[in-house]
């Protein structure tokens, strides 16, 4: 057996983490919402009455795995 590293610790770690954003972005149909067309944060909040802030976190989380593209 390989002897766990920092790295390979992290590297666990962080798939929980995607794991948990995509499943979130699922249940919360935001790849539905965004694929309408370009959407901004607020729109896509204001659409379900979600926290702005945390969609803006969730969208850049999705963003950081390469799921979504983000145009300031």
């Amino acid at each position: 057996m390989e002897a766990m590293t920092p790295e390979k610790l992290l590297g666990i770690s962080g798939s929980y983490w995607q794991a948990c954003a995509l499943h979130a972005g699922v249940k919360l149909d935001l790849f539905t919402k965004i694929a309408k067309g370009e959407r901004t944060a607020g729109e896509v909040a204001g659409e379900q009455e979600y926290d702005l802030r945390g969609v803006t976190a969730l969208l850049n989380a999705l963003v950081s795995m390469g799921l979504l593209i983000k145009k300031e």
